[in-house]
């Protein structure tokens, strides 16, 4: 794993602070401010490239894109619909109300779409799953990285 604060007493607060990724544009804009900056206040700092793990990212798309080529037929279920539809309101900054809204009922009825719709409480129950579900990955990681530590001073 690496580490992005060297010394004897790193602290969280010292940790370089990364753009946004919720929304494309937004990020690609503070990324080309951010490697202008970068190339203007000094040339001999890592490129923007590795301060933001561009290369982490690329083999994450890579992995995920080759997931799906070995396995394109994923049958779509209501349970990953209500997953993908509450990540999709949350990443928005959306009402959790929105499956609720009849304009949108009709349009997934025009389109033919046979997934129910979720209301606020199923939105926040999906919510609560992916936050479980990602909070334990953060504390397998943190463990995994705890333990490598702790190794590498004995």
């Amino acid at each position: 794993m690496e580490r992005t604060l060297t010394g004897d007493n790193p602290c969280f607060e010292d940790e370089p602070l990364i753009p946004k990724l919720n929304n494309l544009a937004t990020h690609a804009k503070e990324c080309k401010k951010r490697y202008a900056a970068t190339v203007e206040d000094a040339e001999d700092e890592d490129p923007i490239e590795e301060q933001i793990n561009l290369k982490k990212s690329v083999e994450l798309m890579r992995e995920y894109l080759r997931n799906g080529d070995l396995n394109p037929n994923i049958a779509p279920t209501q349970k990953g619909f209500l997953r993908l539809f509450a990540a999709w309101i949350l990443d928005e900054s959306l009402p959790w109300t929105t499956g609720e809204a009849p304009t949108l009922a009709l349009l997934f009825k025009y389109l033919k779409v046979n997934f129910k719709l979720p209301s606020d409480t199923t939105v926040r129950n999906q919510l609560a799953l992916i936050f479980k579900e990602l909070h334990g990955k953060v504390v397998r990681e943190f463990t995994v990285s705890n333990n490598q530590t702790l190794h590498t001073f004995d």
